[in-house]
């Protein structure tokens, strides 16, 4: 028999046993990690077809002892200069032993080097190209790619530069996951800010010169417009202008709190504009206080600017308002009647005024669920809808008394307060005392002397009623069986006059003024039907004129009569 006995190679050094990897220092305290793995094209020839193994000391390398656990991410132990070692070995098994020696170079940037990028939150979807927009998610597009020719120009223009830029410090230390578009790089993971990290190496060496997160990219949010109701201001009676008030001043920047909401004002500025294409372009802001142009609603729109970015937002609006001012119709003077709750019936007061009364006139058509009347003493107070008085109304000024009167609108919150009225307290009229009326029996009735009269002429008390300052003519006088009647002014009696109570009887008295209308009706006297005297005389009787007198008996003996003798023929 045979066999082949084969020798397989060992790994081929590229040049040397010896490798430098250089890094750059992440700030200045000469410690920074390496990413081990760069040092396999200097270690091997055949490095893509090999494995590679890392140790800390070079007795682990040959034992194949404590491998390193993460040798994309090593940090120098010493400083500047470290050592490690790595084991080349082929796919036969075959290895040899390599020496690593770990260089950290300080940065050659300036640490006062900085750049900054301010942009506005835009409408693009959170990874820019498909999901729903979001203009709120603190992502944003920037193109930094000014800072490039920057940087080349902090070193001697002979360096042949390698420039490259990392989203976080582990990328940049490894090399790994280089920004490739910075003209249009978006921070996709870092919303609102982010630091860019520089690492600048040498082509000849591989020097690292500069090492750091020099950029910073902002992305300010849009700011939020929050929506405002409408700003509505009442009409005056009138402007100067003969349009009744309808034009007038606002104040635009009072809108300003609500539109930001919760956002700082330090940080924002509200600009108000007659049309939306001034508001998207941030032309011609409307002055505060403003002056409204038309008689009808107009449409105010507002734009929000940040104060870093110049970022907006015009996508909201409102309208300016002047709302009509409440109809307050004049209306005819209240007049009542004096209600003698004083204890005078001459002096024009009255606890029992009724000013709702008027409130339906002074309305007129506007709908009263909407517009509430107030009633005051003065100008002043209904202008400002204060001290309102309550109804009933106990009149201060005698006879009469101007009230003030203030609509108002309790949808649109505006006031009339013009209108006025009068209100006239009218006297009772006045009795003087009545002495009773007192008729004989005329027996008319045919029924002997019953107390019944039928033609009692109670019209005849009426001068000493009104007695001597009022007018006759000015009155109307009735008379009444009751009180009640008397009150009401229902079934006056008629005059002649038949009493109905034989003997004596109350007649109830109602005066009435043919003006003002209003009634006296405490007066009242008594009807006394005296009865006829009662006698009677023998017949015949002879009479001589030196003979006794004649006797006539009487029904009561106590009463006093006078005797007449008459000769019936």
């Amino acid at each position: 028999t045979n066999f082949n006995l084969i020798v397989h190679p060992l790994p081929v050094y590229a040049t040397t046993d010896t490798v430098d990897l250089k890094q750059c220092d992440d700030d200045t305290d000469g410690f920074s990690d390496f990413n081990l793995t760069e040092a396999n094209i200097l270690i091997s020839a055949d490095h893509t077809n090999e494995t590679f193994i890392y140790y800390p000391t070079l007795a682990d390398a040959q034992a194949d002892t404590n491998p390193i656990a993460n040798p994309i991410a090593f940090t120098n132990r010493t400083t500047p200069t470290d050592i490690v070692w790595a084991r080349a070995i082929t796919v036969n098994g075959c290895y040899r032993i390599a020496q690593i020696n770990l260089i950290v170079s300080t940065t050659g940037i300036p640490a006062t080097f900085a750049r900054t990028f301010n942009t506005c939150d835009d409408f693009l979807p959170t990874d820019g190209v498909t999901g729903a927009n979001d203009d709120t998610d603190g992502v944003s597009a920037f193109n930094f790619s000014s800072v490039d020719a920057d940087v080349r120009a902090l070193f001697p223009v002979t360096q042949q530069l390698t420039i490259t830029y990392y989203r976080n410090n582990a990328d940049a230390l490894a090399e790994l996951n280089a920004i490739t578009d910075i003209a249009n790089y978006r921070n996709i993971g870092y919303p609102g800010s982010q630091s860019i990290y520089i690492r600048v190496d040498s082509n000849l060496d591989n020097g690292c010169l500069g090492f750091g997160p020099y950029i910073t990219l902002n992305v300010d949010p849009v700011p939020v417009a929050n929506p405002v109701g409408d700003y509505a201001l009442c009409e005056t009676l009138d402007d100067g202008d003969g349009t009744n008030g309808i034009i007038q001043t606002f104040d635009l920047e009072s809108q300003t709190a609500t539109i930001l909401g919760t956002q700082n004002p330090a940080n924002y500025t509200v600009t108000y504009h007659a049309s939306a294409a001034e508001a998207l372009s941030g032309a011609n802001s409307l002055a505060s206080p403003y002056t409204n142009t038309t008689r009808d609603r107009q449409t105010i729109y507002v734009r929000v600017t940040g104060s870093s970015a110049g970022c907006f937002t015009n996508h909201t609006s409102f309208d300016i308002v002047v709302d009509p001012l409440p109809v307050a119709n004049f209306v005819a003077d209240l007049e009542i009647c004096d209600d003698n709750s004083d204890g005078s019936a001459r002096n024009g007061f009255s606890q029992s005024i009724d000013l709702e009364s008027q409130t339906a006139g002074i309305l007129g058509t506007q709908d009263p669920t909407q517009f509430t009347v107030t009633y005051h003493r003065n100008l002043t107070e209904a202008q400002a809808g204060t001290n309102p008085q309550l109804s009933p109304f106990s009149n201060t000024t005698p006879n009469r008394q101007t009230i003030y009167v203030r609509v108002y609108n309790s949808v649109t919150q505006c006031a009339n307060g013009i209108s006025n009225f009068d209100v006239v307290v009218n006297p009772e009229p006045i009795f003087d005392t009545v002495s009773n009326l007192s008729v004989c029996d005329d027996d008319a009735d045919g029924d002997d002397a019953n107390g019944f009269v039928q033609d009692i002429d109670l019209n005849s008390q009426i001068p000493d009623i009104l007695g001597p300052t009022q007018d006759p003519d000015d009155f109307n006088v009735t008379f009444h069986e009751s009180q009640a009647e008397a009150t009401s002014g229902m079934n006056p009696f008629a005059n002649p006059f038949s009493n109905t109570i034989a003997g004596q009887q109350t007649i109830y008295v109602r005066i009435q003024n043919k003006a003002t209308g209003c009634v006296n009706d405490d007066a009242n006297f008594e009807v006394i039907v005296n009865p006829l005297p009662d006698f009677q005389v023998t017949t015949p009787q002879i009479v001589c004129n030196n003979g006794p007198s004649i006797t006539i008996s009487v029904e009561n003996p106590g009463d006093i009569y006078d005797y007449v003798w008459t000769d019936p023929d």
